[in-house]
């Protein structure tokens, strides 16, 4: 039935597609690679070498599968608050 793809996956997918017909491209440019990069791969690194918080290090790849899930469930509640200001924001000439 379904597509394959996590809901997450897809939300920020339309988002991104949409946004780009108000002409808004640089706000998920940086929210992807804020996350993606700073929570998925610093994230995935402080949790597989480091530890975080209370968590000892994991020495494990799941830290990084792990952060960057985190990473991507935050961009899936982000983006559609970008593209409501982008609709809110919207005059047709």
């Amino acid at each position: 039935m379904g597509s394959g793809l996590p809901p997450g996956d897809a939300t920020q997918a339309l988002c991104v597609f949409v946004l780009r017909c108000y002409r808004v491209a640089v706000a998920p440019l940086v929210a992807y690679c804020v996350l993606l990069w700073g929570v998925g791969v610093v994230g995935g690194y402080l949790l597989a070498y480091r530890g975080l918080g209370p968590r000892p290090a994991q020495n494990t790849p799941a830290a990084f599968w792990l952060a960057s899930s985190f990473a991507l469930g935050l961009l899936a509640i982000i983006l559609p608050l970008i593209l409501w200001r982008a609709v809110r924001a919207y005059r047709p000439a």
